[in-house]
């Protein structure tokens, strides 16, 4: 997100709080796990499978050997194994380090799912969306690299507003951000959230802004 993206979101936040008495903070996540277990799964099981292969191949590797050596010693051929797992494994990491599409593929979406539910139910403690007085904070938890979008809210909240509302809200900004329009998506959600919240908790005379607009960049 460049500055100027990070401003209209922070003025999205102010121009929808002037209507609430409620808080609204936001977090964009790069991602909410790093899934090494699943990628190096992975890369064991790209050196394992060239393991099999070359010992299924072995006479063709030493037939290849043997051109460019006067004779094909057994320590040959225990370094091209080992030097081609080291190969595998290292093009398989680099794989999944470099294209994030390649590693959503190889994690599953229950265990990113899990991870971004987690990730937004810590987030909602560390940002202090509970400190509220009146208990009405609301957090917008976008995870990018999963593609997911959690809304929490706090109790006052939800004893006031039903859960099905905040749907609409979720999806408008997965669909957004499908088609490339992420700031837009995210100023038309939390706009949408701060004329949900204005019935509730309208704005009072002498409410202060207890949390920050910023959104939180992760």
């Amino acid at each position: 997100l460049r500055r100027a993206d990070l401003e209209r979101i922070t003025a999205a936040v102010s121009e929808a709080e002037a209507r609430t008495s409620a808080e609204i903070v936001t977090v964009v996540a790069s991602q909410s796990g790093s899934y090494t277990g699943q990628v190096l799964l992975v890369c064991l099981a790209a050196m394992a499978a060239y393991s099999v292969l070359y010992f299924v191949f072995m006479g063709f590797v030493q037939k290849f050997l043997a051109l460019f050596l006067w004779h094909v010693h057994p320590v040959n051929l225990l370094f091209v194994f080992v030097s081609g797992q080291v190969l595998f494994f290292g093009l398989a990491f680099g794989l999944l380090s470099f294209f994030p599409r390649l590693r959503r593929g190889v994690v599953s979406g229950k265990d990113r799912n899990a991870r971004v539910r987690l990730r937004a139910e810590s987030a909602f403690y560390r940002y202090n969306v509970t400190a509220t007085g009146a208990g009405n904070g609301l957090l917008l938890y976008i995870s990018l690299f999963e593609r997911r979008v959690e809304l929490l809210v706090d109790s006052g909240i939800a004893a006031r507003v039903k859960n099905e509302t905040w749907q609409d809200v979720v999806d408008g900004i997965v669909s957004g951000i499908r088609e490339g329009r992420f700031v837009p998506a995210v100023e038309s959600a939390v706009a949408r959230c701060g004329a949900v919240l204005a019935g509730p908790f309208p704005r009072r005379q002498g409410d202060v802004n207890e949390l920050p607009d910023k959104p939180v960049v992760e």
